[in-house]
C-alpha cells in the first residue's frame, strides 16, 4: 500500500524525526520540549499514530511527565496494541505524584480519565471534587485558554456538578472559535457532545436540535442524526424531522426500520392538526408505554369498524358522509400517540407488525374511504326502467 501525504504533513514529520534525531545529544533539554509539544499538538488534532512515534520516542529517554504518559496510553490503545494498559498503569502512578504537587489542571484531569479507564470511577470522583474545590479556592488558578477551560468543564461534569460544567464548556468553545484553533476538534467534539446531550436530557429540544445539527453535519452517524430527528419532532418541525430520519436510513438502511417509521409518522402531522394531550387531558409525555399501545390499537381498531360497516360495496355519498369523518376524527390521535411512542426510542416498528397496523402508518390511502363512481349520463337504462 502506498501512503500519500501532504506537503504540510511530511514537512511536519520531517521536522519531528529531526527533532528526535537530536535527542540522541544529552544536551539537548531544549529538543526534547519542542518535540514534546509537537506531539502535544498532534495528539489534540487526533493524529494518534502520528503523535504516537514521538511519545514513545521521548519514552525511551525517560522524558515523559504523567499527562504525556497517559497520551501514549491512548495512542496505542487507538491502535489495539496490548501494551497500553501497562502504559496507563505507569501514567497513574507517576500522574498521583504529580497531582499530589500540581498548581495546574493538566495532572488531575489526566490522573481523573486513568481512574475512569481502569475501572475506579470513586477514585476518578475524588480527585474531580479536590481539584475543582481548589480552583473554587484559588490555590489552581482559573484557566485562561480554551483546553484549560475544558479541562475543568470535564472536571466539574465528573462529579455531576452540570451547571459548571456547561458554563466551562461553553466558555472552552468560545476561546477555540476566538482563536481560530484547529488543533483543539476533538476538544470541540466533545464539548458539543456533552453540551447536546445536556440540552436532550433537559428537554431544551431547541439546543439539542442546534448543536447536533453542527455536530452531524460534521461527522455524520445513525446515532446523532437519530437524535436530531427525535428532536426536531419534539419541536414540530416535521420537515427537518423527516429529513433527519431518512438520513439515519440512508446511513444504515439495515436497520433503519424505526427511522422509516418515524419519518411516516412526522410526514402525517404535517397534514394533520394533532391533539396537544391525550384523549383522558393528560400529557403525552404522562402516558405509559402500555397506554400509548392500547390507542394505536384503539385508532386501528376504528378504522377496521367502519369498513366492516361499509362492506365490500363502494360507499353512497350518505355513507362517506357519515364514515369518513370516522376516520379523520381517529387519525390525528392515532399518529400523536405512534409519534410519541417512536420519540421514547420505543420499537414502534415492532408494535406496529404484531398491533396489525402498519399500514395506516405508511399508507395515507388507508385513512380514506373510497368514492362512488358517479353514474354517466350516457350510460343505458338498465332493461324495464322505460324509455
Amino acid at each position: 500500500m502506498i501512503l500519500r501525504r501532504s506537503a504540510g504533513t511530511t514537512g511536519l514529520l520531517l521536522l519531528s524525526l529531526a527533532l528526535a534525531a537530536s535527542l540522541t545529544r544529552a544536551d539537548e533539554p531544549a529538543a526534547a520540549a519542542d518535540l514534546s509539544a509537537r506531539a502535544v499538538e498532534l495528539y489534540d488534532a487526533g493524529r494518534y499514530a502520528e503523535s504516537r512515534e514521538l511519545l514513545e520516542r521521548l519514552d525511551e529517554l525517560g522524558a515523559l511527565d504523567g499527562p504525556l504518559l497517559y497520551r501514549l496510553h491512548y495512542t496505542q490503545r487507538a491502535a489495539n496494541d496490548p501494551g497500553a494498559r501497562a502504559t496507563l498503569e505507569r501514567a497513574r502512578e507517576r500522574l498521583e505524584a504529580e497531582t499530589a504537587e500540581a498548581t495546574g489542571l493538566e495532572a488531575p484531569f489526566y490522573l481523573a480519565n486513568a481512574y475512569a479507564n481502569l475501572a475506579q470511577p470513586a477514585d476518578a470522583r475524588r480527585v474531580a471534587v479536590e481539584t475543582t474545590a481548589r480552583v473554587e479556592a484559588g490555590t489552581i488558578p482559573e484557566p485562561r485558554d480554551g483546553v484549560g477551560m475544558f479541562w475543568l468543564a470535564k472536571l466539574y461534569a465528573d462529579h455531576d456538578k452540570d451547571f459548571q460544567a456547561e458554563l466551562w464548556y461553553r466558555r472552552s468553545l468560545d476561546s477555540f472559535a476566538e482563536a481560530d484553533d484547529a488543533s483543539s476538534a476533538a476538544y470541540g467534539r466533545w464539548a458539543r457532545r456533552w453540551l447536546a446531550d445536556r440540552a436532550w436530557e433537559t428537554g431544551d429540544w431547541q439546543g439539542a436540535a442546534e448543536t447536533y445539527a453542527r455536530l452531524a453535519e460534521r461527522e455524520p452517524s445513525r446515532e446523532l442524526f437519530e437524535r436530531l430527528a427525535r428532536a426536531y419532532a419534539r419541536l414540530g418541525q416535521w420537515g427537518p424531522a423527516s429529513a433527519a430520519w431518512n438520513r439515519v436510513v440512508l446511513i444504515d438502511p439495515a436497520n433503519a426500520n424505526d427511522a422509516r417509521y418515524g419519518m411516516h409518522l412526522v410526514r402525517a402531522a404535517g397534514q394533520l392538526d394533532l391533539p396537544p394531550t391525550a384523549p383522558d387531558g393528560r400529557a403525552w409525555s404522562e402516558i405509559s408505554k402500555q397506554d400509548l399501545e392500547q390507542l394505536l390499537l384503539d385508532g386501528a381498531g376504528e378504522v377496521r369498524a367502519v369498513r366492516a360497516e361499509l362492506g365490500d360495496a363502494p360507499p353512497t355519498p350518505a355513507e362517506r358522509a357519515r364514515l369518513q369523518p370516522r376516520l379523520d376524527a381517529a387519525r390525528p390521535t392515532f399518529v400523536a400517540a405512534g409519534l410519541e411512542y417512536a420519540l421514547r426510542g420505543l420499537p414502534i416498528r415492532e408494535a406496529a407488525f404484531f398491533g396489525g397496523y402498519s399500514p395506516l402508518i405508511f399508507k395515507d390511502k388507508e385513512w380514506q374511504l373510497p368514492r362512488a363512481r358517479p353514474i354517466r349520463a350516457d350510460r343505458p337504462a338498465p332493461p324495464g326502467s322505460g324509455s
